[in-house]
């Protein structure tokens, strides 16, 4: 589906068109863009052309047909000064240096509606401004955009003049807080008639990013460990989204100890790790099949557990710890100690 934008001062009505399928021979041809004066189309390249003729010929219509000429080069050319609303016969040509065809593709295409004039804009309420507008032969629908200069914006789907633009209340965030190294969960309130909302992210590397999310709580992931995000929220409806809510600052937490075992005697395991950026701690669990639990914490990068069992499994969860005391991510490993030699 392609879609034409038709700016008016800091209202734009967005016109949709749907393409349809082209009937093509040894050459393709597809269009590309609609525009209510223009086509774009492309088409793919036949051997031994030299150059290739592209006409729009209005199927319904008594107005003459437009051409235009390209280079045997080019795969994309414009076809302008076409009327709106108006069927047109798309067809290229693959022509060679004496001018004979080669081969040839159509297919049809509708031009956009013209560009609606705006009468006036005005607002009654707080929260919506109303436009009327000249309504466009041949538009089943209008999209309003309103824009402000802090990045707002929003778009209302409209059957005709006047339509209104109703921008949706701002919601409050409560916490957030990270629980693994690559995501951050944000709490908030939900908004009566929001769809849905929008969480935006940002770091001070210029990373920044937008998860759509159905209610709260919502979760921003592909996150860096251990980084500060500023988090704000946007409630979503028909009307568009919401200004951004007041920000709140959180960090994600540590990555999780890449642990290695080992089992050098029966009755020993050792486990080691490389340090983790930023830890001050970490904690080891070892568990026996179904019964013993040992917790240990250390600074060190290795830890050695003693007076086990032969031939016997343990799991052994690790995890790092931070300056300001979050746990972060954790690892789960199993070793087998090694059978008694007696």
């Amino acid at each position: 589906m392609e879609s034409k934008y038709l700016h008016l001062s800091n209202i734009v009505l967005l016109i949709i068109t749907v393409p349809q399928i082209c009937k093509a021979h040894d050459i393709t041809l597809s269009v590309f863009t609609v525009t209510s004066k223009s086509m774009t189309v492309r088409w793919s390249g036949h051997t031994g052309a030299s150059s290739y003729k592209i006409t729009a010929t209005p199927k319904n219509s008594p107005e003459p047909s437009v051409f235009a000429q390209f280079s045997g080069s080019t795969v994309m050319g414009s076809v302008n000064s076409l009327s709106p609303n108006t069927v047109y016969r798309m067809r290229v040509e693959a022509m060679d240096n004496a001018v004979n065809v080669l081969s040839s593709a159509e297919t049809e295409e509708t031009t956009a509606p013209e560009v609606p004039l705006i009468y006036q804009a005005y607002s009654k309420h707080s929260d919506s401004i109303t436009v009327e507008f000249g309504v466009v032969s041949g538009a089943t629908s209008y999209i309003i955009r309103a824009e402000n200069e802090d990045g707002f914006f929003s778009e209302s789907l409209v059957n005709t003049s006047p339509g209104t633009v109703v921008a949706p209340e701002v919601p409050l965030i409560y916490q957030a807080y990270s629980k693994h190294s690559d995501s951050i969960t944000v709490e908030f309130g939900v908004v009566s008639g929001a769809t849905s909302y929008i969480i935006r992210a940002e770091n001070e590397d210029g990373f920044f990013s937008e998860s759509l999310v159905n209610t709260s709580p919502g979760t921003v992931v592909g996150l860096l460990p251990y980084t500060q995000y500023t988090l704000s929220v946007m409630s979503v409806n028909t009307g568009g989204r919401s200004q951004p809510s007041l920000t709140v600052n959180a960090r994600t937490v540590l990555v999780a100890p890449d642990l290695i075992s080992s089992s050098p005697s029966s009755d020993i395991i050792v486990i080691e790790w490389n340090p983790v950026d930023h830890a001050v701690l970490y904690s080891l669990v070892m568990i026996m099949e179904g019964s013993t639990r040992v917790r240990l914490n250390t600074s060190e990068t290795n830890m050695t557990f003693t007076d086990l069992q032969p031939g016997t499994t343990y799991s052994i969860k690790g995890n790092a710890w931070d300056p300001d005391g979050n746990q972060g991510d954790d690892i789960t490993v199993y070793q087998i100690t090694q059978e008694s030699k007696s």
